[in-house]
């Protein structure tokens, strides 16, 4: 049953989210002094990458968390001499006058989990391994009986952790990631946000049934879209069965710079825009610090909507698209490059467009590629096409040049939509000062197909660069619009234009990376070998490439990679095709060129 239309009792009722205004209801939950959900403000939170050992590393990667504006930390957390070593990190930051909640991060020990409840203010369990295990190529079939069984263990496991919880007033995370599901959920549910929702609701029902609400819920993926159509259900489910807890958010293995960025703006975004998410986490391959700013750069657009409760309304009009949608439209987009002035030929290392557009009469046209030039200057070319004004003649074009594109650039999107075009027609909207919500609105409203290339004013630095991510890229994953008009002012942010469509999985123009943002549990210098594996496999595009810093959810959470380069010992790295494991126990030093020549040999092959 990985159909979310047989998953949901109403798939429609997700439309008061879309549609409405205000933030989703959630309980509030303590952690610590500082609690989330509720109408408590968005929380920012980060994890150490030190090992949980090296107590001065943890507290003073901290101490610059909690300076840069993080409300939580968390620490890895994989034994249970790390456990108890968090006590000793609390007191030490008491000391420093630092009183920042700390959240252990627990996998595969319960036990662990236990003792960590009695010293922090939130445990974080993902239900992939607390008590199912995984498997690198899962053959066992479940029975119904198997489920039962597999639940019953669930509750007296969980029953003691919710007792000690319960004692020490510590909150739980239950923690879902894309890619770590159980053999068990695999084999019910596949890889899914159904299988990820289920995942997390099974564990759910157990807590209520045992009277635990301090609760917070997350379901992450590297891919944004499936995140979001996971925690779109998530939300929808627990309304369905009557629970408000609140909502971590997150796209977990968003790589470095730019692509980091774009990709969490795009995910963490789309959802805040809808009033899902009580607390956020910016993943990226950076000292952790670099975090920070870029949550509260996201969370910050949405402040006064997160002050509104979101009221139920059965008024609420149904939808007329899937908002649990992964795969958006097939159409590949247009990008035409927007020029002022003269033409200047594009660097190499920066991507062709696929249109010039001129915004005054050129001097002279580009060679390679088509160039779109004002009505009025148009010389009847078969590779150049006129464009005009709304209000301009348009019309008489197409009647005299039946078979010959042209462009209109609109001002207002209602407009564009309720004009109709003849198929050689093209839509530019112009989109400047319009928010994701008001375009799908605007959208929603018309329940237009019809093709629209948007005008993007050009990002002036990443801050901007992150909101046109949210409000174009949200519009685009869901399918609509055919292109974007983008300014070529320099390359860097020319380039922005594929990076935002390669996010929302509408354009790949190069390697994808996947790469986990560090840990206590890394087994090498993540940030570093990233980068290193960034500049020898950029140029494979489409291709998807993960780079995880230990086998303890490497060969899980990599589930959308291609490839993937793993730490499984000191200075030691394992490769993957898939979910296969092709070579191990790789000296670090060679392992790069290794999985060079792995990709190499497979096209070739």
């Amino acid at each position: 049953m990985s159909s979310i239309a047989e998953y949901l009792k109403d798939p429609a009722a997700y439309s008061r989210y879309v549609q409405g205004t205000g933030r989703r209801p959630t309980r509030e939950v303590p952690v610590g002094h500082l609690p989330l959900g509720g109408r408590q403000p968005i929380r920012i939170q980060s994890m150490t990458t030190a090992d949980t050992l090296d107590t001065e590393a943890v507290v003073a990667e901290t101490i610059r968390l909690a300076d840069a504006g993080c409300d939580y930390v968390r620490i890895t957390t994989p034994n249970l001499t790390t456990a108890k070593n968090l006590r000793v990190i609390k007191s030490a930051l008491k000391a420093r006058g630092y009183d920042v909640p700390l959240v252990a991060d627990v996998h595969f020990t319960p036990n662990v989990a236990e003792e960590a409840a009695r010293i922090v203010e939130k445990v974080r369990i993902n239900p992939g391994n607390f008590v199912d295990k995984k498997s690198l190529n899962p053959t066992k079939e479940y029975t119904d009986a198997d489920f039962e069984a597999a639940q019953e263990r669930i509750r007296q496991r969980l029953r003691s952790l919710l007792a000690i919880c319960k004692e020490y007033g510590t909150a739980l995370r239950i923690g879902v990631n894309h890619g770590s599901l159980s053999d068990r959920m695999l084999y019910r549910y596949g890889d899914t946000p159904v299988g990820m929702v289920e995942s997390a609701m099974e564990y759910l029902r157990i807590c209520v049934d045992e009277g635990f609400y301090h609760i917070v819920i997350s379901l992450k993926a590297s891919n944004p879209l499936v995140m979001v159509a996971a925690n779109r259900l998530m939300a929808a489910k627990m309304d369905e069965e009557g629970m408000d807890f609140p909502i971590h958010l997150g796209v977990t293995e968003a790589g470095e710079g730019e692509d980091a960025r774009i990709k969490s703006a795009l995910g963490i975004g789309m959802l805040l825009a809808d009033g899902i998410g009580d607390t956020i986490r910016v993943s990226l391959a950076e000292p952790p610090e670099a975090e920070v700013p870029v949550a509260r750069a996201i969370a910050g657009r949405y402040g006064e909507q997160y002050t509104r409760r979101m009221e139920s309304s059965d008024a609420v009009p149904r939808l007329s698209w899937d908002p649990f949608l992964q795969k958006p439209s097939s159409v590949r987009p247009t990008v035409i490059a927007k020029v002022r002035g003269h033409y200047q030929p594009f660097d190499d290392d920066v991507p062709i467009p696929d249109a010039v557009w001129f915004t005054e009469a050129p001097a002279s046209l580009p060679e390679d590629v088509p160039a779109i030039v004002p009505a009025s200057s148009w010389e009847g070319r078969p590779t150049t096409f006129p464009w005009f004004e709304e209000k301009a003649p348009w019309q008489a074009f197409a009647a005299a040049h039946p078979e010959h594109e042209f462009y209109v650039y609109f001002a207002s999107l209602e407009k564009a939509l309720h004009t109709p075009l003849p198929s050689g027609g093209h839509r530019i909207v112009n989109t400047a000062g319009l928010t994701y919500k008001e375009l799908r609105a605007l959208l929603l409203k018309t329940s237009s197909s019809q093709s629209v290339i948007w005008d993007v004013p050009l990002p002036a630095d990443i801050s901007d660069l992150m909101a046109v991510s949210t409000d174009i890229g949200g519009v685009m994953a869901e399918g609509w619009g055919h292109g974007l008009l983008w300014e070529h002012a320099d390359a860097e942010r020319w380039q922005w234009a594929f990076q935002v469509l390669q996010a929302c999985r509408r354009r790949m123009f190069r390697t994808e990376f996947i790469a986990c943002p560090s840990c206590g549990r890394t087994l090498f210098d993540l940030q570093t070998t990233t980068r290193k594996i960034q500049e020898a496999l950029h140029d494979y595009p489409g291709l998807k490439i993960a780079i995880m810093g230990c086998i303890v959810n490497g060969f899980g959470e990599m589930a959308d990679a291609d490839y993937g380069y793993i730490g499984t010992g000191p200075g030691r790295i394992a490769l993957f095709r898939g979910r296969e494991m092709v070579r191990r126990n790789i000296p670090e030093a060679q392992a790069v060129e290794a999985l060079r020549q792995l990709i190499e040999e497979d096209r070739k092959s």
